[in-house]
């Protein structure tokens, strides 16, 4: 409370005035959590189921045309997909339940579409020399797949760090700055520990975030390590031959 009477409130007053004003809830304790709507998990979720079909029509025929559908589909789920999450916009609220109930599944597709994608890389990469394809059109095929797979691996694990945020009671991934991160905050996060098995700027705060991030690490060590590797030889052979 100010002082009363017709002096102007003394620095203490004003203090005193801030501190007895409510604080605005932490994301804890606000009834609403932020998550993507129904609609849009639906439509990335056929978009995914897609890319794994393409993959598998792929891996079972062996033929280009298939490979090429499915660095296609690729193509178009992620530039939609970086083109919305650049903007920056704000997701929509549902209720925590709801956001369980979504953020338990969030994993399965993304992480199933990554591996397809780098199953069918390597399936190119391994089919090259054979004779029955063109060897420079199946080696560039062959290698915009090892990125693209790459591309999806990274951003399946973005979305499973947002789930893993969201369905949290308190703040699992913390960036400084930002108190209602958007899904760029995780693609950022996601594609730095991809590149350099660092969290950056950003906490973990939570036992099943620090988990994620352990399983990431491995992951993509061993991509780098064995598919990258393989794409590499690959292409150095083309050229030497």
């Amino acid at each position: 409370m100010g002082r009363i009477g017709p002096f102007p409130p003394t620095a203490r007053d004003r203090r005193r005035t801030s501190a007895d004003r409510p604080r605005h809830p932490t994301r804890k304790q606000e009834p609403m959590a932020r998550t993507r709507s129904r609609g849009g998990f639906w439509v990335g979720a056929v978009a995914e189921i897609s890319i794994i079909v393409a993959s598998l029509v792929y891996v079972v025929s062996s033929e280009l045309w298939a490979l090429i559908a499915w660095e296609a589909l690729a193509t178009g789920y992620l530039a939609i997909g970086f083109t919305l999450a650049w903007s920056g916009k704000r997701p929509s609220r549902v209720s925590r339940g709801d956001v369980r109930a979504v953020a338990r599944w969030s994993w399965v597709l993304p992480l199933i579409s990554s591996f397809a994608g780098v199953n069918s890389a390597v399936l190119a990469l391994i089919a090259r020399g054979d004779g029955i394809h063109n060897d420079a059109l199946l080696g560039v095929a062959a290698s915009i797949g090892v990125v693209l797979s790459w591309t999806l691996l990274h951003t399946g694990f973005a979305q499973m760090y947002e789930a893993t945020d969201i369905a949290s009671d308190q703040d699992a991934i913390t960036f400084p700055g930002n108190d209602r991160p958007v899904f760029l905050n995780y693609l950022y996060f996601s594609f730095t520990i991809g590149t350099s098995f660092a969290t950056s700027d950003a906490t973990l705060k939570t036992l099943p975030a620090r988990r994620l991030v352990l399983i990431h690490g491995v992951v993509s060590f061993f991509y780098n390590a064995l598919v990258v590797a393989v794409a590499f030889q690959v292409l150095q052979h083309a050229v030497a031959s």
